[in-house]
């Protein structure tokens, strides 16, 4: 075709492909990395619970991937708009000097697939780099059993490059003939490539009242859909109502413009101090032009920031409710019963029996829970409880001595409490059985347990953790009685606790603790049985936080190439619109502005403009962020912890994309100041 104009096209033109190519390397680099992540050795290292992580984010990221490689079609579509507008003048030249219109295509063709070369590099290359950071992480977090070289080359993921890339190269192929293929050279000098996607008509009035309107439906569904209880109309008139929201939400920045503009014409003292009343136009012009698209980007980046703000919230929340619910690293039992076969023998002396080696431990403590006639349904209504709850009620209350309980709150770190000889307390932190407790503490009735009379001596339910459990599903409700009492009740079942010393293998006691309770298995009337069962809080890791770390790994995937989607538009329009722009600048010169000058307008411009599709996704991204914390604050029986750090992600996103589109804005406009009667009546005309 035409290499050396290729090549020096390209390199010509680098500054009007940055936002394109800085784009497309980083989504490159995140589809590299987070796609190669399940295979990595480090993850292939895991075992049990940890090896199903790794399948469940195997299966994630491939349905995601594609989902992604769509957006990355919109993207595309979209650079290609901007850089055939941008570049419009140039090849309607090269039509004049004698090039057909497939030679055209094919430049522009190979042009665009060499810069999609040297991104998909970067790419990689980035997202070699990206895996070996969160392979670290993983293995820190997982303790996994590799300790080989980080780097790692996954063909799959590379094969999903080379996908991406095929898929690009058609796309802009595509492109190329749909929009060349009916221009003359006249429409090719003359138009700049700027389409208004206005939709309501030049009428103030109406105009007004349909912004007015549109607020008043978006902030009306925000606040009722803040509440995860009026979720559920979702399940039939959800599509009818999303559609009803997408179309307020464009109402709204299709008018929004004039609307502000209105405003601000009142105030005059504003509009015509110094340069404000060019500030403004500039915005209008933007915000007229790319109403529809403001829109869109509003609801990605809604999803973006909700997405954000679910996931590191809720993996802040169940990180902090593991320290809480696993208050020791070990926690091993030993059953009572005539079934099972260690009736006299402590688990401690099993342990140590079996080859436990204790040089691992700093504290530990042995006791024992009690039972008697007493059962939930006896102390509890039962009638409300949770549908995998429904074995509660004629399961026996758990008992415990006072000094049991206080030597269990001191391995804690929390002060004892004290007990009369004929009281009684109940510790329960268990959400759905906690009302029901405090309901059956409200009336203060006596219990007959072992034979002896107790009053209660507290209306207030203790909510200690005294035994490692599931993360927000913990102690139904355990009655506290005197030492004395338990002397005439039944040990239902003996348990070990254990704090580790520090910097011990923990991998090598989990694997023991794995093997003695496998070996312990029998079977009565066809039942299979265990006279142990054990628990630890590396378990409880892998289980609880692993999984939410795969789900947030996963929504900050999204979220991130969402973010830079939708970036990347809105600095395609801004430069795009620096374009379109070049006359006003340049009379903006000529009476006299000096580069200083039109450099603040130009930030001014391009700070205000990315804030604008933020004036919707904030409020919609707090109300859909509330609701699904609130869905699974109750799914999860736990208390959501708001954890905005993650938006950190997007905040350093929008400072990159705004020094980009600044850098690339300002080279538009600037080659024109240094020779305005050259450059400004060659590009602007």
């Amino acid at each position: 075709m035409y290499p050396k104009l290729i090549l020096r096209n390209v390199f010509r033109n680098l500054q009007t492909y940055t936002i394109y190519f800085l784009s497309l390397a980083l989504i490159y680099s995140l589809l590299y990395a987070f796609n190669a992540l399940p295979s990595h050795p480090v993850m292939q290292s895991l075992s049990g619970a940890k090896e199903m992580l790794t399948t469940i984010m195997s299966q994630y990221m491939g349905l995601i991937s594609y989902l992604i490689l769509g957006t990355v079609a919109f993207l595309i579509v979209y650079s290609t708009n901007f850089v055939l507008g941008r570049r419009q003048k140039e090849l309607g030249l090269y039509s004049t000097l004698g090039m057909k219109k497939y030679q055209i295509i094919g430049t522009l063709f190979f042009e665009t697939m060499l810069v999609n070369i040297f991104a998909l590099v970067l790419g990689f290359t980035f997202g070699l780099i990206l895996l070996i950071l969160l392979a670290h992480i993983a293995s820190e977090f997982f303790m996994a059993n590799y300790f080989g070289n980080l780097f790692f080359l996954d063909p799959k993921s590379l094969s999903l490059l080379g996908y991406s890339y095929v898929v690009t190269s058609l796309i802009v192929g595509l492109m190329d003939i749909l929009k060349f293929r009916k221009k003359t050279i006249i429409s090719l000098i003359q138009e700049n490539g700027i389409e208004k996607s206005r939709i309501i008509k030049e009428n103030s009035i109406l105009q007004l009242l349909i912004f007015i309107i549109s607020s008043i439906v978006i902030i009306s569904g925000s606040i009722y859909f803040s509440d995860y209880h009026h979720l559920s109309i979702l399940k039939n008139w959800g599509v009818l109502l999303v559609s009803i929201l997408v179309i307020f939400v464009i109402l709204f920045y299709n008018t929004l413009s004039n609307f502000l503009l209105g405003v601000v014409k009142k105030v005059s003292s504003f509009y015509y101090n110094k340069l404000n009343s060019f500030k403004i136009r500039q915005f209008s012009k933007q915000a007229d032009s790319n109403s529809v698209t403001l829109a869109v980007l509003s609801m990605t980046l809604t999803l973006a920031l909700s997405l954000l703000v679910f996931g590191g919230s809720s993996y802040t929340t169940m990180n902090h409710e593991l320290n809480r619910y696993a208050p020791y690293d070990l926690q091993a039992n030993l059953y009572r019963g005539n079934e099972f076969h260690y009736g006299n023998e402590s688990v401690k002396d099993r342990l140590q029996a079996d080859g436990f080696d204790f040089d691992v431990v700093k504290e530990d403590y042995v006791y024992s829970t009690f039972t008697s006639d007493l059962t939930y349904k006896d102390i509890i209504d039962t009638s409300q409880l949770w549908e995998h709850d429904k074995g509660l009620p004629d399961s026996k209350v758990h008992i415990l001595g006072i000094s049991t309980y206080n030597h269990l709150r001191k391995l804690q770190g929390v002060k004892d409490i004290d007990l009369a000889d004929n009281g009684y307390l109940v510790n329960a932190n268990y959400k759905g059985t906690i009302k029901q407790i405090q309901e059956f503490l409200l009336q203060k009735k006596d219990l007959s347990i072992g034979g002896y009379s107790l009053k209660l001596a507290s209306s207030q339910p203790l909510d200690t953790v005294y035994f490692l459990s599931s993360v927000g599903l913990n102690d139904s409700g355990t009655l506290i009685v005197p030492d004395k009492v338990i002397k005439e009740l039944n040990e239902d079942f003996t348990t070990y606790v254990v704090k580790y010393k520090e910097n011990i293998d923990k991998r090598k006691i989990e694997a023991f603790m794995k093997e003695w309770v496998d070996k312990h298995y029998f079977t009565v009337d066809g039942t299979e049985l265990n006279d142990f069962t054990y628990q630890s809080k590396v378990r409880l890791s892998e289980l609880y936080i692993g999984f939410m770390g795969v789900i947030v790994l996963v929504l900050i995937f999204i979220s991130v190439v969402f973010i830079i989607i939708s970036l990347s538009i809105l600095s395609l329009q801004i430069s795009t619109s620096a374009l379109d722009s070049i006359n006003d600048y340049r009379i903006l010169y000529l009476l006299g502005n000096k580069k200083k000058q039109n450099k603040k307008i130009l930030i001014h411009q391009i700070i205000s403009y990315f804030f604008v599709p933020l004036l919707l996704a904030v409020p919609l991204a707090v109300s859909l962020s509330k609701s699904l914390l609130g869905y699974f604050e109750n799914f999860a029986n736990t208390t959501i912890t708001i954890d905005v750090t993650y938006l950190g992600v997007a905040a350093l996103l929008f400072l990159i994309y705004l020094v980009i589109t600044y850098k690339v804005s300002w080279h538009i406009l600037d080659q024109n100041h240094d020779h305005p009667s050259n450059g400004w009546f060659v590009l602007g005309l």
